[in-house]
């Protein structure tokens, strides 16, 4: 999953980046729906694990962006999940 081109530059805060994180995270599953029936749908469905799947992969992506030493300029969808 691509987020980031390499010149874009990162949203300050996990609020910044949670709307166009969930857009590709979601994208993602449709994407991969087949491979899992049973968790795409669990994913679709919202509630808790939903959510916790999405908050816990979120702040992983955010973390290792945030640690990469080359800038990023613009939000796209380049960076590879």
């Amino acid at each position: 999953m691509k987020i980031l081109d390499n010149q874009a530059s990162l949203p300050k805060g996990h609020d910044n980046f949670k709307f166009p994180f969930e857009e590709l995270f979601n994208d993602k599953i449709i994407e991969r729906m087949d491979q899992n029936q049973d968790i795409f749908n669990r994913l679709m469905e919202g509630g808790d694990f939903a959510k916790a799947i999405s908050n816990a992969i979120m702040h992983e992506v955010y973390r290792r962006l945030k640690d990469q030493d080359t800038p990023i300029k613009q939000m796209g969808s380049n960076l590879e999940l």
